[in-house]
């Protein structure tokens, strides 16, 4: 068992923001952070600020057959690709890959081992394969034992308990869907606190993050580490969350992937899900009129920005040349999104290093609960996590799902 080597410097007063220091191996990390999506880097592209760098996220999707070809030496798509992001990476971050497996059913031995083989080589963490899509099969009616479940629970463990035998000094991270039902994740979280498990990752598969359904789940998870007297030893990272939608009273879509750092979360990613709609929508949708999603720190959102208007809209804290922006950004719609990706994270990034002076002072929750683009909603969603966190302070073995 290797727990994270994690100091907790405070939580805030209010809401759930904890400031933490991570160190793995040599390298350290302060929390809240922004994760960046170091494969949407391109040679062109400036280095980031230091207010931003620090963990990079790492994303692929992996099936059977690719895991196959790749172990049988058909193949080399998937340590290529995943070399291939590294070789962007810097000397002292914190690299994290995440492999979403594809199947509905449970992750089998020979898999296990030949993803933690990769994973040991390019990741400084080793993260359970995300089973997004048996996570969705799992019907929500509170049903502990469905097949899905029951697939996605033995894939876990067969994952863990090969990592302790092939990495037995690696960091190993669990993951968490909030598809699942209650009693599915009252009885993972079970899994984890026998595993002796204290780093999570929270696969919201394009879910947001403060809504009350999500707050369902994600309240008992930190009540549950409260109750066990680890809330100082844990991490949890968040990837795939639902950015937002634009809200038509403030002209803007409320950031609600960072937002989420209220709930409890250390690390923010990024969301690698696609809408799920028919792919040919995609097709038919043609711009009167080329923008650009800005991040806006000062309401906690993002605006939509004429590209053309970059040069006087992007802030002077940005490492990107806006007319590098504007010129990359006009030539196609994939340039202009793979540039938002990066352009926001860094500006995310800054904003999540600002605040962790402002959970050190006290400040946090009112400081971003003020802002514009944090809805009431979602400060009540923070007092929820929050009041359950408490009560799991001043429990002794209890159900943490009552």
């Amino acid at each position: 068992m290797v727990r994270p080597n994690v100091t907790t410097e405070s939580f805030s007063n209010n809401g759930l923001f904890p400031r933490r220091r991570l160190h793995v191996s040599d390298k350290t990390v302060d929390t809240p952070a922004k994760a960046i999506p170091v494969s949407k880097r391109r040679d062109d592209d400036p280095e980031l600020s230091d207010e931003s760098t620090g963990v990079n996220e790492i994303y692929r999707t992996v099936d059977a057959q690719q895991l196959r070809e790749e172990r049988q030496g058909e193949s080399d798509a998937i340590r290529s690709s995943l070399q291939r992001a590294v070789n962007k990476t810097n000397d002292g971050e914190l690299n994290v890959v995440f492999l979403a497996f594809e199947e509905t059913r449970a992750l089998q031995q020979v898999e296990a081992e030949f993803i933690i083989d990769l994973l040991g080589t390019y990741s400084d963490v080793l993260v359970t394969p995300l089973q997004y899509k048996l996570a969705r099969a799992v019907e929500t009616d509170d049903e502990a034992e469905t097949v899905p479940y029951q697939e996605y629970r033995t894939g876990v463990n067969t994952f863990i308990d090969t990592a302790r035998k092939l990495q037995p000094e690696a960091l190993i991270m669990g993951t968490v869907s909030p598809r699942l039902s209650w009693e599915n994740v009252q009885d993972l979280m079970g899994v984890y606190e026998r595993q002796e498990i204290y780093a999570y990752c929270l696969n919201m598969d394009r879910l947001k993050a403060t809504s009350k359904r999500q707050v369902s789940v994600i309240e008992p998870m930190m009540r549950n580490i409260a109750r066990r007297g680890i809330e100082e030893d844990v991490l949890f990272y968040g990837i795939n969350l639902s950015a937002g939608s634009n809200d038509a009273e403030l002209g803007m879509a409320p950031a609600a992937d960072l937002a989420a750092l209220g709930l409890g979360l250390d690390i923010i990613g990024e969301c690698h899900v696609p809408p799920r709609r028919p792919p040919e929508t995609f097709d038919d949708e043609e711009e009167e009129t080329v923008t650009f999603e800005l991040f806006d720190e000062t309401s906690f959102a993002r605006r939509e920005v004429l590209l053309a208007d970059l040069p006087q809209e992007l802030p002077a804290d940005s490492s990107f040349d806006p007319e590098y922006v504007v010129k990359e950004g006009a030539q196609s719609k994939q340039k202009r999104r793979r540039l938002e990706k990066l352009v926001n994270a860094e500006l995310m990034g800054q904003a999540a290093t600002h605040l962790q002076s402002e959970i050190e002072s006290g400040t946090a929750f009112q400081s971003v609960t003020s802002k514009r683009g944090v809805r009431p909603q979602t400060a009540t969603a923070y007092q929820t996590v929050r009041d359950g966190f408490d009560d799991g302070q001043n429990q002794s073995g209890l159900d943490d799902f009552i």
